[in-house]
């Protein structure tokens, strides 16, 4: 994975970085620029291990394990979806 040269822009205009659970390298994430990361459902696992906490996670959970959920901690967001 390599940083983006664009980026989406939140409403703050950070950039909006969105980890999903396919192939991932933990070091290119982690030196990503700084901006608003949400991991999507097993994207967890790839954030965690570049050392990094998403603000959101979102996604049915079924390839995010309940024991990450619980390591993100209260400051990040759970969004579980069930209409999928």
């Amino acid at each position: 994975m390599s940083a983006p040269s664009s980026a989406v822009r939140s409403h703050d205009d950070l950039p909006l970085i969105l980890v999903g659970n396919g192939s991932c390298s933990a070091a290119a994430l982690a030196a990503a620029p700084s901006g608003r990361l949400v991991a999507v459902d097993g994207g967890l696992r790839h954030c965690l291990a570049a050392g990094l906490t998403p603000q959101l996670v979102i996604g049915d959970m079924d390839s995010a394990p309940l024991d990450l959920l619980d390591a993100v901690g209260p400051n990040t967001t759970v969004l579980a979806l069930t209409d999928q």
